[in-house]
């Protein structure tokens, strides 16, 4: 019998413990989840576990409802039901999560860690998180500079919320995360909080270039003028690390660019229906349960603190008193 390697994580509360053949998987997991890395997971804890086949098929009677390339280049393949989700990439295997079990089943091929690193990892994130009311959004989060609470940035991708958390983090705010945030739903004891998967940032040359303080950075640039660099390297340089959940002070969608800074309000109901576009997906079996809850956990998320609309100017070093003056209204 194989011997299983196994890793447990504390995500603030809600716990996963992944099981896999091979140490190669679980020293992944380690290192990308570093700071939540925990003896013994927070029960009732979601369960993750890696098996190897050189034939990996998933189950017949889930049915496709897309196909398309995933964000690591790969063709996937989509399939749902009410309370199964599976994904499918082609030539290495599937990743099959239960949320009525609360457990999920990465089946691949040997050798095929690679292309299960990203997108099927944080749909696996995702699931364990919202088991005990959390959920992922794609936005950026930073602590306050009085630290008083956190803020949440959000737009699609290629929309500068890298770019404007450094800016905002090298004048003062404290950077959580510039892709991946979780909203921690209301409580008897307090409102939304927020806080943020702290991971890799995709640095764009464009960027900098605009913050050439993140510099000298080495010649590994992509076929999208970007790479890749650990947020804990940028130790040195700016306030980053480990967070708890902090209260929700106010929600930035990023929208068009300006000469000058303009932090203005923004209609919560415009707000939601950005945020739901670039986070929530419905198919051929509808709006999911799971979606849904992600959808009720926007909205009041947005209800519950002011809601701005940022069109940056050039001057990236005075971004920060601007977005302070906006909270402060």
């Amino acid at each position: 019998m194989t011997e299983m390697h196994r890793v447990a994580f504390d995500f603030h509360g809600a716990g996963l413990v992944t099981e896999a053949p091979r140490g190669s998987w679980t020293a992944g997991m380690q290192d990308s989840f570093r700071w939540y890395v925990t003896e013994e997971a927070p029960e009732p804890a979601f369960r993750l576990t890696v098996h190897e086949d050189e034939t990996p098929r998933v189950p017949a009677h889930i049915p496709l409802t897309w196909t398309g390339t995933l964000q690591e280049r790969d063709t996937g393949r989509m399939y749902e039901t009410e309370t199964l989700w599976a994904l499918e990439v082609e030539n290495h295997g599937y990743i099959l999560i239960d949320h009525a079990a609360a457990s999920a089943e990465l089946v691949m091929r040997r050798g095929s860690e690679r292309a299960f690193t990203m997108t099927p990892i944080v749909a696996v994130l995702s699931a364990a998180l919202q088991a005990r009311g959390q959920h992922i959004v794609h936005g950026a989060s930073l602590g306050c500079r009085d630290g008083d609470g956190a803020i949440l940035i959000c737009a699609p991708s290629g929309f500068g919320k890298t770019t404007t958390s450094l800016a905002l983090a090298r004048e003062g705010f404290r950077l959580f995360a510039d892709d991946v945030s979780m909203i921690v739903s209301r409580t008897e004891a307090s409102g939304p909080r927020i806080w943020g998967l702290p991971n890799w940032l995709r640095i764009h040359r464009k960027t900098l270039e605009m913050l050439p303080w993140l510099g000298p950075l080495p010649d590994k640039w992509n076929s999208e003028d970007e790479q890749a660099v650990a947020l804990h390297a940028l130790e040195g340089i700016l306030p980053v690390g480990k967070t708890t959940p902090a209260p929700l002070r106010a929600v930035i969608v990023i929208g068009t660019r300006a000469e000058r800074h303009a932090v203005v309000p923004l209609a919560r109901a415009d707000a939601l229906v950005r945020l739901a576009k670039d986070n929530v997906s419905s198919s051929a079996v509808g709006v999911t349960p799971w979606h849904r809850r992600q959808f009720a956990a926007y909205a009041e998320a947005l209800s519950s603190c002011p809601v701005f609309e940022l069109h940056a100017g050039t001057d990236l070093p005075s971004l920060a008193d601007a977005v302070d003056a906006a909270i402060a209204r």
